[in-house]
């Protein structure tokens, strides 16, 4: 089925489509890239947390000194970050754990890794995770103590970000349509509009009203050439038509007096009953007449 739309609705549709696409694309792209960016922070801000707390690792007695741990890291406020941390030992044996630390949240020594990590608690609240080991020398320098620091922190923050985001990308992009497809089907009629001035000029043209022209739009642009191109041509048609008028005329003027004579001549021969050869006579008389609408019939 071939449906036929105005040029201007035809305009507006690919513009919006073209819009659509690249609203799209970028929304998509910027999405992407600001989520990326966000999570890239959330990882350098529990990377350097892991390198501070790394720092207040002590021994006493060849152990943990946890009591100097805890307060120097209350010191640097990781709860109100929302930045949790737990410590293990080399052995695999727990030590010590932030009181933040998700209570859901099942982590073992083996799952350390030097690289963030993304896991789920039992709720499905999702976690980033990022790892790193401090050694440290016994006090008979016979043995060294390794103890590896996880750093976490939730990604409610990020993801309420980047939910935001997305609502406003689902929202503004419809809006912005709507008005770039308004604005450019307005702009269309208008760019359109000498064309339809044209056309309408163009109708009230008829073969007794060759004098009238097309008004030339201001712009030089295509319209204007084309308007001047359709105007030559009329005036080449009237040009045409005047000359067939005049010869018309002409003929006509000519043609009508030998036609009188004829009809007279017509006229006096019938008016009552003659003999043979009168009538023989007046078609000789007549013969010029006729041998002059000949030569007029050859034009």
């Amino acid at each position: 089925m071939n449906i036929k739309l105005p040029i201007s609705l035809r305009l507006t549709l690919w513009y919006s489509a073209l819009l659509l696409l690249g609203l799209g694309l970028f929304g998509f792209i910027a999405f992407f890239f600001v989520g990326k960016e966000l999570y890239d922070e959330q990882f350098n801000t529990l990377s350097e947390s892991a390198e501070e707390i790394s720092e207040f690792v002590t021994l006493r007695n060849d152990s943990l000194d946890v009591r100097r741990l805890v307060e120097e890291t209350n010191a640097m406020n990781l709860q109100e970050n929302g930045i949790f941390f737990e410590i293990w030992a080399d052995s695999s044996d727990f030590i010590y754990r932030s009181r933040n630390f998700p209570r859901f949240l099942k982590t073992s020594y083996t799952t350390l890794e030097q690289s963030p990590t993304r896991i789920p608690d039992r709720s499905g609240q999702l976690y980033h995770l990022y790892s790193s080991s401090v050694t440290l020398a016994a006090a008979n320098e016979m043995k060294n103590h390794i103890f590896h620091i996880r750093t976490g922190q939730s990604v409610l923050y990020v993801q309420r970000v980047l939910n935001r985001i997305r609502m406003l990308l689902l929202l503004m992009i419809p809006v912005l349509l709507l008005l770039a497809g308004l604005s450019g089907w307005l702009l269309a009629r208008r760019s359109l509009k000498p064309v339809v001035d044209i056309t309408n000029a163009a109708r009230e043209i008829s073969l007794y009203q060759l004098d009238k022209k097309l008004p030339e739009p201001e712009q030089n642009d295509e319209l204007r050439q084309l308007v001047q191109t359709f105007n030559a041509m009329i005036g080449r048609i009237q040009t045409g038509v005047t000359k067939i008028q005049q010869f018309t005329a002409d003929a006509s003027h000519e043609l009508r007096t030998p036609l009188t004579v004829l009809r007279g001549e017509m006229e006096v021969t019938l008016r009552k009953p003659r003999e043979k050869h009168e009538y023989i006579s007046a078609l000789h008389r007549q013969q010029p007449e006729r041998n002059l609408l000949d030569g007029k019939n050859c034009l």
